[in-house]
């Protein structure tokens, strides 16, 4: 046989030898850009194997097996990572970069297969919060002439990298404050803040300012904030600023709009609250399900209440909502027992931010045990978040 026949049959051999069920792009094209990446090394060092999808096997890892020591998230992606081969053994899920594995559960040198999967709607407000708590944590000094992970180490870029933002290259885009809200928010009212939402005044130069809403302290007033604060003792004489926890309170100004109280003195208001409107519509339940009576009797009118809202960035549609009821004999068969749903109201549309009231009216003609729980058709009928059920007795 010929030299190169040889070299052509080795070279045939390793193109079509099994590597496992490995995702597309796990090979070392860690390019940076979206995906999931392990590092062998702590601090995002050494071989790396990029991923946007799972792979049950460490076979054609550049990384390798049982050597990765930090995961890298680029975009909305999240990322459990397993022991062993096949998504076994122990595991630790990641929604945000993380520097050194050795303090999670899996560890360092440990993961054999990883699991990558876009991020639910519900979930990206949370990714958002964790993404920023990395800057926080280092914590990243406030200045303006530097680009940690592309991003400009001032109060908008800090935004613009925990939202994530990209320009029409798929680049970090670094928006002034006015630029992000305009651009990658969408306004929501101040009642209907989730983690990850930001507050800003809409203002350029040295008294613009934003922050991550993280959560309530006291509803509608005190709450806690992540920023890039360029003078945290509100000295503006200062800038030794950095990344930091603040607790900050929400008041209104005399011309009735909102101001955040600890810098109206040099950022000041009006403030507005944006989301970001790359996170799908979807809808929780905000005021539980609740009957206007639960001393009910046969063919006793009752009323169901309760209010749901659009926690995503861009407009959703219920195709039908109601309370779904059953019973008799609810306590034992569940979903199983009569249908006796509440009437239904159809073709809900819901801006980011927007709540619907639902309020509907029934009698039942058997005693016996009931619930009911808030249910919608989107494509399917099923639960909504939190699946608040209540349940209660005709007699």
């Amino acid at each position: 046989m010929s030299k190169q026949v040889v070299i052509a049959a080795v070279l045939l051999t390793l193109l079509i030898a099994p590597v496992g069920n490995v995702a597309l792009a796990a090979g070392s094209n860690c390019d940076g850009s979206e995906g999931v990446y392990l590092y062998e090394n702590i601090n995002y060092q050494g071989r790396c194997s990029k991923f946007t999808g799972d792979s049950s096997r460490p076979e054609g890892w550049s990384v390798g097996n049982d050597a990765a020591s930090s995961i890298r998230i680029v975009g909305y992606w999240t990322a459990t990572v397993y022991e062993h081969a096949d998504f076994l053994g122990t595991s630790s899920t990641s929604l945000a970069d993380d520097p050194n594995l050795s303090d999670n559960a899996i560890g360092n040198y440990r993961v054999s297969s990883i699991r990558v999967q876009r991020t639910e709607p519900r979930q990206m407000g949370s990714q958002i919060v964790a993404r920023a708590k990395i800057w926080v944590d280092k914590p990243v000094p406030y200045n303006q002439q530097n680009y940690p992970d592309g991003y400009r180490a001032d109060c908008s870029g800090f935004a613009s990298y925990a939202w994530q933002v990209k320009n029409n290259t798929g680049k970090p885009d670094n928006p002034d404050v006015i630029r992000l809200a305009n651009d990658y928010g969408v306004y929501i009212p101040f009642d209907a803040l989730q983690p990850g939402d930001i507050i800003a005044n809409r203002l350029s130069g040295d008294i613009g300012h934003v922050v991550i809403f993280v959560r309530w302290i006291s509803t509608g007033s005190r709450f806690e904030a992540y920023e890039e604060n360029g003078n945290p003792d509100g000295n503006k004489n200062t800038y030794d600023g950095r990344a930091i926890k603040s607790i900050l309170t929400l008041t209104r100004l005399p011309s009735g709009g909102i101001t955040i109280a600890e810098y109206e003195s040099f950022a000041p208001g009006p403030y507005y609250a944006y989301r970001y409107k790359n996170i799908p519509g979807f809808v929780n339940v905000v005021n539980g399900l609740r009957l206007s009576s639960t001393l009910l009797r046969v063919n006793d009118n009752v009323t169901a209440l309760f209010q749901i809202r659009n926690d995503g960035g861009q407009t959703t549609t219920i195709a039908q909502l109601t309370a779904g009821a059953r019973g008799p004999g609810a306590n034992n068969k569940g979903w199983n027992a009569p249908v006796v749903d509440f009437p239904i109201i159809k073709n809900i549309v819901l801006q980011p931010g927007q709540s619907y009231d639902y309020s509907q009216t029934r009698s039942f003609s058997m005693a016996g045990d009931y619930f009911a729980e808030p249910v919608k058709d989107q494509n399917g009928w099923g639960g909504i978040y939190p699946w608040p059920r209540v349940y209660f007795s005709v007699r």
